[in-house]
């Protein structure tokens, strides 16, 4: 199991974000025929098609088992193994540990 630090997981709600709309100009007819056939095949709409395929193309579709929130702040993320969360968890626990007379004049 990989562990993901520096990242606080958030909900994304419905209208939570924005959305916009892209035109591509001058797409020839074999591109054009092959996501009309590819969306046929997968019955979609050419839309979700062409979205999909972005998608996954920029690693966006959570296929690596990142969720698209946390994607933006990957590169500020630690991956760690197992043994190597459980080895920093030992190291930092004494960090939790208040001690009253440090609060005492």
């Amino acid at each position: 199991m990989v562990h993901y630090y520096g990242y606080e997981p958030y909900k994304w709600f419905k209208g939570g974000c924005s959305v916009s709309s892209i035109t591509i100009h001058n797409m020839d007819e074999l591109l054009t025929a092959s996501l009309k056939q590819r969306a046929a095949e997968r019955g979609e709409s050419l839309n979700s098609t062409i979205k999909g395929l972005l998608s996954s193309a920029l690693g966006l579709d959570g296929s690596d088992g990142i969720s698209p929130p946390a994607r933006g702040y990957r590169r500020f993320l630690g991956l760690w193994q197992d043994a190597e969360k459980q080895a920093f968890d030992k190291a930092v626990a004494d960090l939790g540990r208040i001690d009253p007379g440090d609060w005492q004049g």
